[in-house]
């Protein structure tokens, strides 16, 4: 089943248009019905004391994540909030990329259970989060 254009739209401009995404560099690549992948480039900016990637990094970015995999089913305009996020650090890294890819294991009339895997450029698994998001209104 395809995403429909319009849809895909709004939520490639509301990552597009979030403050927070920008500072980040967050980036949106695919999305379906369920599911979004996203990039995070990995800048000095985004760095821990140790020179690796920052864990909070990756846990906004697998939050994100879901959140857009989430509004490819109830709409960009849908108000939802994140209730728990729970997240397994697997291993580290210091420079390229991190690709998250998202899916909604169970949708609710209020609440959605969502998973992600991230990963670096050459597959290398970084994390593994599940995220619980409230679905505020339609």
């Amino acid at each position: 089943m395809a995403l429909d254009p319009l849809r895909r739209e709004e939520i490639e401009e509301l990552v597009r248009r979030q403050p927070y995404l920008q500072l980040l560099g967050v980036e949106l690549a695919a999305l379906a019905p369920g599911y979004a992948k996203m990039r995070l480039p990995i800048t000095e900016r985004l760095a821990n004391i140790y020179a690796g990637l920052h864990g909070g990094a990756l846990s906004s970015l697998a939050d994100t994540a879901v959140a857009q995999a989430l509004r490819t089913l109830v709409g960009a305009q849908a108000r939802t909030t994140t209730v728990e996020l729970n997240i397994t650090y697997l291993s580290g890294t210091t420079e390229g990329e991190v690709i998250a890819e998202a899916r909604i294991l169970r949708q609710g009339k209020t609440l959605a259970v969502g998973e992600v895997d991230l990963h670096d450029g050459k597959g290398k698994a970084l994390a593994r989060a599940r995220v619980t998001y409230m679905i505020v209104a339609s």
